[in-house]
């Protein structure tokens, strides 16, 4: 092998395990990216854009196979088997190991449906399919995405995906041109960017997850490492004056990750373009002070060279840590957690990483790991098709059933779509005297709603707040302002509605300091607004859909929404079944024996909400109800009625829980029939603080 700028200043000769000339610079970058990993997973308030870190991966994981591969390819010795095999033994060892602990840990702390789902999460895992199950069930973002113990693994997904298409993308051009190569990456990083930004502006739910998607940022990485075989020298290195410059930038784009928000329309293009840029210019400048000082210092590139064990440790612990603790992690469990993953990253890396990277016998190696994915594989299915054992776990069992399935809450939620061609069939019944028009915490208290008037249609679309002239942009396009409109114009006509209940998550972008959610204005909807107007945008929203059915005869009820919990009431109630379970969870979170009631002091924003549907309401004839008030005493917060949870879990109440609330609230629903109305009474059961 010739000697080439892949052995730098940066460089301490020949890695015995990668058999190329090893940049301690690279993997002190890897250190960097786990580091925001980390910190972002830990709860840091301030690391915002922690997980910009997996861009940082994506980018040196391309960047390296890149090399190899037209290397290689250049030699003329590049062959499909060894390139595959090569990656086998250096992603699966460690991947199956985390998968097997998490099993083994899931059977003890987990009931039969927590199980099943994460029976089905191991299946994909272990087929590298994770990306592609992530996007059929949830979103990274989500607020109960930290209790999907092997969500980590999406990213792992699209890399083994990249892996396989490369070299076959590598052989394929090369047939005409090996120097070709380089450019055929940069038009396909060019048509993934085109598609992502498409993606992002458009809010298509494959645009995390999928590898067309991110495929831009592995060919970066892979485009500047396959362009070598162009080149007088190997790789394109910056000297002098210039690296030092890149150098600079390239921290600078790392440390401006750590703000980050969540990607949102309000930006041209990904915001992930700031992570990838700043490590091919960190990658370039191997020669600066940056990377030969602080990237390629001892405790950054060592914390590198693990940081795949770290990534696959820290995110099973922590996530089956809060569901011990309910949906919550006090800092001090966080803390133990996150040592415990250093821990056994550190065996990971030393006894199972090393040694399958360069084992005695690759034969033996190999079965080894296909003899394992088999019997994970077998473990796991058994968990879906068994749905868990249910058998084996029967109080929690009956403590879950009813809250997963379905109800006619979950069946009318309509998920896309913006006309009311979207809403399922048997939603909008005709001859309706009451309608219920909101999100999912509208939803909530859909079947409750429906027992006190079986006449009542339902206009609910998942994340949509009930509002008209306004909407919550956390990211993709207004959809929702489409479907308020299209269902209000429908309810004005309707002359037999003469009841409308509007119900929603009015609080959600201030639940969360991180969240960057925020209510604009439905005509400028992609325009960066401060946090301030969105209170503003939030009241004109409600005042206009409120007013528009009240001037069309409609009785309007403004619901006053049930709080943010600290602690799921469904998993407190699981919890309280399984010993091990709740003993971690109170030593790992404070989590309380499942009580009858929660400690929750109304805060400052739930006192503004409450006032704020007070005024409206008292502008244009409407009426408000409190969920809040039905559960809530300002101080406490009743949670779980007979062992049974009121809510199904931190922010949605159950069906009980909605037949309790709805009960105490004040709202009372006449016989379905033409003159069917809000109860006589203008004044709520529960009053403003």
């Amino acid at each position: 092998m010739k000697k080439s700028s892949m052995t730098t200043a940066t460089t301490s000769a020949v890695d015995p395990v990668r058999g190329l000339g090893y940049r301690a610079d690279v993997d002190g970058l890897r250190g960097v990216a786990i580091l925001l990993v980390l910190l972002f997973h830990a709860g840091i308030p301030w690391i915002r854009g922690g997980y910009s870190g997996v861009d940082i991966f994506f980018v040196i994981s391309g960047f390296l196979i890149g090399f190899q591969v037209a290397r290689e390819l250049r030699d003329q010795r590049f062959a499909l088997l060894p390139f595959y095999e090569k990656r086998v033994r250096r992603i699966l060892p460690a991947l199956f190991a985390v998968i097997a602990f998490t099993l083994a840990a899931g059977v003890v702390l987990l009931d039969g449906r927590e199980l099943r789902v994460l029976g089905q999460q191991s299946v994909a895992a272990t087929l590298s399919l994770s990306n592609i199950f992530y996007w059929l069930v949830t979103s990274y973002f989500s607020p109960n995405s930290h209790l999907q113990p092997l969500l980590m693994t999406w990213s792992l997904g699209i890399e083994v995906q990249f892996y396989l298409l490369l070299p076959l993308l590598a052989l394929f051009v090369g047939r005409w041109s090996k120097r070709s190569f380089p450019i055929v990456l940069a038009v396909s990083l060019l048509l993934s960017l085109a598609y992502s930004t498409v993606a992002m502006h458009r809010g298509w739910a494959g645009g995390f997850y999928l590898l067309q998607s991110r495929w831009w940022e592995l060919a970066a990485g892979a485009v500047l490492g396959s362009s070598e075989s162009n080149a007088s020298a190997p790789l394109p290195v910056a000297h002098g004056w210039v690296a030092e410059v890149l150098g600079l930038v390239g921290l600078s784009g790392v440390l401006l990750c750590v703000g980050l928000p969540q990607p949102g329309v309000r930006f041209p293009v990904p915001p992930t373009l700031i992570p990838v840029a700043a490590a091919v210019l960190l990658c370039v400048s191997s020669t600066s002070w940056v990377n030969r000082r602080l990237l390629a210092s001892p405790l950054l590139y060592g914390f590198g060279r693990r940081s795949y064990s770290v990534y696959l440790w820290h995110w099973p612990l922590l996530s089956l840590g809060t569901i011990c603790g309910a949906a919550y992690l006090a800092p001090r469990g966080r803390v133990v957690l996150l040592a415990a993953a250093l821990l056994l990253a550190e065996l990971s890396y030393r006894y199972i990483e090393v040694p399958f990277r360069r084992p005695r016998s690759k034969a033996a190696a190999l079965r080894a790991i296909g003899a394992a994915g088999i019997a994970l594989l077998v473990v796991a299915g058994a968990f879906v098709v068994t749905r868990g054992f249910p058998s084996l776990r029967p109080k929690s069992a009956k403590i879950e059933g009813p809250l997963h399935d379905g109800g006619v809450g979950r069946h009318c939620l309509v998920q896309e779509g913006s006309t009311l061609a979207s809403v399922p069939a048997g939603c909008i019944l005709p001859g309706a005297t009451v309608a219920l028009i909101g999100d999912s915490h509208a939803a909530a208290i859909a079947a409750a709603l429906l027992a006190q008037s079986p006449r009542t249609a339902i206009y609910n679309k998942v994340s949509c707040a009930p509002l008209l002239g306004a909407a919550l942009r956390s990211y993709g396009p207004d959809t929702c302002s489409d479907f308020m409109r299209a269902a209000v114009e429908h309810l004005k006509v309707d002359k037999q509605i003469r009841t409308v209940v509007i119900a929603g998550y009015w609080i959600n972008p201030w639940y969360d300091a991180a969240h960057e959610a925020r209510y604009v204005r439905s005509d400028r909807f992609g325009e960066p607004i401060p946090a301030s107007q969105s209170w503003d945008n939030l009241r004109y929203g409600i005042e206009t859909i409120s007013t528009e059915l009240r001037s069309a005869g409609k009785n309007v009820v403004l619901v006053d929404d049930v709080p943010m919990l600290r602690y799921d009431p469904l998993l407190l109630a699981v919890g309280d079944t399984l010993p091990v379970r709740a003993t971690l969870g109170r030593w790992l979170a404070g989590a309380p024996s499942s009580g009858a009631s929660e400690q929750h002091v109304r805060t400052a924003n739930e006192r503004r909400m409450r006032l704020m549907l007070d005024e409206i309401a008292a502008s244009n004839g409407s009426r408000v109800v409190s969920l809040y008030d039905a559960l809530c005493d300002g101080m406490n917060c009743r949670v779980l009625l007979d062992g049974a949870p009121l809510f199904a879990d931190t922010q949605h109440l159950s069906p009980l829980g909605a037949d309790v609330a709805l009960a105490s609230s004040g709202l009372s629903l006449t016989s379905p029939g033409p003159s069917a109305a809000v109860d006589g009474s203008d004044t709520p059961r529960g009053q403003h603080e």
